[in-house]
């Protein structure tokens, strides 16, 4: 009886999918900033991650997972957090941008507890350590 041959995806094709599961990451931040920030206009007040966001995190962190990419929940939901809280704070923040508290040279300007919304004041003490990451989305066939 034969043994089973490893099977592997070329190179290419494992940058590809690994781009379309960055993309989709950033559409997932942008997309639910979107939803809170128009929460927050509406009605005043902070509202909690929509399920349908939780449960697409689900989906990608297990493609992020499969791919060895190194995305967490906490990632992404503090770049959501932070992306919204620019938003509010900073009227002519680009909305297409996602913003994420980051300096490249230690140490990192990250509060101890990210996930809490943050304050006007914490939002322009890290401005200036702001990395803007951009990806172009690509539409694939």
């Amino acid at each position: 009886m034969p043994k089973s041959a490893k099977y592997s995806l070329p190179a290419e094709h494992i940058k590809q999918l690994e781009d379309r599961c960055r993309a989709e990451c950033r559409d997932l931040i942008l997309c639910t900033a979107d939803f809170l920030e128009f929460y927050y206009k509406r009605h005043g007040c902070d509202a909690t991650l929509p399920n349908w966001s939780k449960k697409w995190m689900t989906h990608l962190l297990g493609r992020a997972n499969t791919l060895n990419l190194p995305i967490t929940r906490k990632i992404l939901t503090q770049a959501m957090f932070f992306t919204i809280r620019v938003r509010q704070n900073f009227e002519h923040a680009d909305r297409r941008m996602v913003y994420y508290p980051y300096t490249p040279s230690p140490p990192q300007c990250v509060p101890e507890h990210p996930t809490n919304p943050f304050k006007a004041k914490d939002v322009r003490r890290f401005m200036s350590s702001l990395q803007n990451i951009t990806t172009e989305m690509t539409i694939r066939g």
